[in-house]
């Protein structure tokens, strides 16, 4: 998170957006060398969790997608807007954004 919402990460994000319509193979490389192996990784981690009794998910990737995005999505899109994350105030954010989302797939 901190390398995302740094001034740096920012910089990259906002060149990748304006440069997206004129280079859209750049965007597809980022999503295949970036987003999906976390993506990935994370689906896996669901899956065995699942498997194990521990979690109920139907569907990893999309459960996977939906954590990737409460977790680093909104800060990341917030950062582009001009937000400026306290480091503090991101840790309490995502610690929020798990504890909400695990409470979401715990065994009812």
């Amino acid at each position: 998170m901190a390398g995302i919402t740094s001034p740096a990460g920012v910089a990259l994000q906002r060149i990748l957006n304006a440069e997206g319509n004129r280079f859209p193979r750049l965007f597809r490389l980022v999503y295949e060398q970036g987003t999906m192996p976390a993506l990935t990784f994370i689906a896996e981690v669901l899956a065995r969790h699942a498997e194990a009794g521990v979690i109920e998910i139907d569907d990893p990737d999309v459960v996977g997608g939906a954590f990737l995005s409460m977790v680093v999505g909104g800060p990341a899109t917030g950062a582009l807007w001009g937000v400026t994350w306290d480091p503090d105030e991101l840790d309490a954010r995502m610690r929020t954004c798990v504890r909400l989302f695990l409470d979401g797939v715990r065994p009812r």
